[in-house]
């Protein structure tokens, strides 16, 4: 056997004593250090199972340890080896017993709290790690993080901002906590901190399905003309997107405000293709394809800035300084005539319909709806459902006698969508930048929100401070979205009842 830090070839020994062994190796001091020495030689070439042997041959020599050891060492080994074996009860059991011999050592309230954790219960490892935290004179980093990343999976976010708090003292933060400082602060309404936090974060949130995405572009154009509010008088000022088109619809918002705020100026906006004919109609500005070959080296721009960090640069720092004014963004007249002419057969109500993301999200599945948990809503009278998906989901509509009108095959990017939207009385949407286009039109829209919320969408609200005509309908378990069903269903069959004596207000 080679001991793997020193280099050196050890003598090789059968890691479970036989009998011959035992009978050789006396109850005493020195059969226990033989067995330890055993256990952490096993340890160390992975022989895990061979180590739980030696350390629990240990502990039955010198199981209390009492005047004996200043620590339990065995108990601790033995449960870090379980650990190594994904065997967390037995594990959790070794740990326990070690702190009913010693209280005194943070770390083994910290493991037990990260066993307790990894089989489910987070109450008490919690509680755990909340008692490592009161055991240190110094914060503890390792608890702060521990504590930080059990808040935010129990959605306690003003938990999870204290600890991250903590955390934040470290040079070493993981950067996923960075913005989840950020987003914590963001979901409960804190913008003053949260936009700030955010525009530092945003250099750790990559794509990893876009090479040349936010990241690249930010490494590429650099810091020395990042835009932090300078005024604009007669420069020219770049605009990049990052993340999804929902978040570019949602921060578009800000352009039209540039002028009166920081001055007359050129702008050059890098948008995804998908949206490039409808910012270039709704605004006065260079509108370029991101990520088009050669558009970093044929560029010049005296400033620079992600629309994301826009929120930070008109210091956001209240619910009532979002610029919520509808519409922001508008279609030509002559293609919602268009859209008009091709729906005018439709006598009903027309409602857009949106059950599925992009499935390439990785927060997809917790916001996706299969299209059959729709039906009772599709059955309501005095309606016609008009499908505004795109993607896999699609295929859903093949399913028999769908009554799901299908029209997105005459829809090739964003402006003719908003050109279809602009002509329907509502959307239904889970969250996904057809629920923000129809919000920056202007256009009643239901967003059917999943449980945890987003940062968006705040904490239990059922209105959006980014979007007047927006209401909200929040998914209270989530493995089930019955009960938002229901609801919807139940408002929409009173919206459809009042159109005999006047217009259905979805609000």
């Amino acid at each position: 056997m080679r001991d793997l830090k020193q280099g050196k070839v050890l003598p090789q020994f059968e890691p479970r004593p036989d009998s011959q062994m035992k009978m050789h190796i006396a109850q005493s001091e020195a059969s226990w250090r033989l067995h330890i020495k055993r256990g952490e030689l096993a340890r160390e070439t992975g022989a895990f199972q061979d180590a739980v042997d030696c350390y629990t041959a240990a502990i039955n020599v010198n199981p209390s340890y009492i005047d004996s050891h200043s620590w339990p060492e065995a108990h601790w080994w033995l449960s870090q080896a379980l650990f190594q074996l994904g065997k967390y009860q037995e594990s959790l059991a070794a740990i326990k017993n070690f702190i009913d011999i010693s209280q005194a050592f943070p770390d083994a309230y910290g493991f037990m709290g990260t066993l307790l954790y990894l089989i489910g219960n987070r109450k008490e490892a919690i509680e755990a790690f909340e008692h490592v935290m009161s055991m240190s004179s110094n914060t503890s980093m390792q608890a702060a993080e521990n504590l930080a990343r059990a808040y935010l999976e129990e959605q306690n976010w003003e938990r999870a901002i204290v600890n991250l708090g903590y955390l934040m003292q470290s040079n070493e933060v993981p950067d996923d906590l960075k913005f989840m400082h950020a987003y914590s602060h963001l979901i409960l309404g804190g913008y003053e901190n949260g936009w700030l936090l955010f525009d530092e974060a945003l250099q750790f949130i990559g794509d990893p399905n876009n090479p040349h995405g936010a990241q690249y572009l930010r490494t590429r154009l650099g810091k020395e003309k990042k835009w932090q509010g300078e005024k604009l008088h007669g420069k020219k000022l770049l605009i990049w997107s990052e993340h999804g088109l929902g978040d570019i619809i949602m921060m578009s918002r800000y352009i039209h405000l540039i002028p009166d705020r920081f001055g007359e100026c050129s702008l050059e906006i890098w948008t995804p293709l998908q949206l490039v004919r409808l910012i270039s109609e709704n605004f006065p500005a260079q509108v370029e394809i991101v990520g088009r070959e050669g558009l970093l080296e044929k560029t010049t721009f005296d400033y620079h800035t992600s629309i994301m960090s826009l929120p930070q640069v008109f210091e956001t720092y209240r619910e009532s300084a979002i610029p919520s004014e509808t519409p922001y963004l508008g279609v030509p007249k002559s293609a919602t005539d268009i859209w008009e002419e091709r729906l005018r057969m439709y006598s009903e109500l027309k409602i857009g319909l949106v059950w599925s993301g992009n499935s390439s999200n990785e927060i997809d599945k917790q916001r996706s709806i299969p299209l059959s948990a729709f039906a009772t809503i599709i059955a309501l009278k005095g309606a016609v459902f008009i499908s505004l998906q795109k993607g896999d989901a699609v295929k859903q509509l093949d399913s028999k006698n769908c009554p799901i009108v299908n029209l997105m095959n005459q829809c090739s990017d964003m402006l003719d969508t908003a050109s279809l939207v602009s002509n329907l009385d509502l959307v239904i949407s889970v969250d996904t930048s057809i629920a923000h286009l129809a919000g920056a039109l202007g256009c009643p829209v239901w967003l059917l929100n999943r449980n945890g919320s987003e940062w968006r969408w705040l904490i239990d609200r059922i209105d959006s401070p980014w979007y007047p005509t927006m209401r909200i309908f929040n998914q209270k378990n989530k493995e089930s979205w019955d009960t938002v069903i229901t609801q919807v269903t139940q408002e929409l069959s009173l919206a459809l009842a009042r159109r005999g004596s006047e217009k259905p207000i979805f609000r």
